[in-house]
């Protein structure tokens, strides 16, 4: 048996099936016209503002609930700052500290044993389908992880395990 263990996080990004986007009145469709689906708001353009979309929190409340996570009554979002390429307004806006949803539970089934997966966090925030893998190595049975590597905008569990 090895000294050592992997702890593995995931992050996975889900796509709401919601008619318009989550902070603005702007349609989801796929197969669209470059920029049909955009405005001020998408843009990040000087003084609008965004409007969230309720469909969204009444989504993410229901999953939560399905995995049994406690609801926070309140939530804040966050303006994130990136400078990124694909990024052209410059920032994301997320929930970080206060999520909607935190603390469940996700029992599945694995080469006919049960195992039960944590569920850190139910956050809302822009974007779609993608997966980010969190690893750390630690001494067997330590508590305090050891340095994290992050393996990103990975887009299907095929290339988690390959990763």
């Amino acid at each position: 048996m090895s000294r050592y263990e992997a702890v593995i996080g995931l992050e996975v990004h889900a796509q709401l099936r919601t008619k318009s986007k989550i902070f603005c009145s702007c349609s989801t469709s796929f197969g669209a016209e470059p920029n049909e689906n955009v405005c001020a708001v998408c843009a990040g353009m000087p003084g609008v503002l965004p409007v969230f979309n309720e469909k969204v929190v009444e989504y993410a409340a229901k999953m939560g609930m399905a995995i049994g996570c406690e609801i926070n009554l309140t939530s804040v979002f966050a303006r994130k700052n990136y400078f990124y390429p694909d990024l052209p307004k410059g920032y994301q806006i997320s929930q970080f500290e206060t999520p909607l949803c935190e603390h469940g539970r996700l029992d599945i089934t694995v080469n006919g044993t049960e195992k039960t997966v944590g569920i850190t966090r139910i956050h809302m925030e822009e974007g779609s389908f993608r997966c980010d893998a969190n690893v750390s190595i630690r001494p067997r049975g330590q508590e305090e992880l050891g340095t994290r590597a992050e393996l990103k905008n990975m887009n299907s569990f095929r290339n988690v395990q390959r990763a």
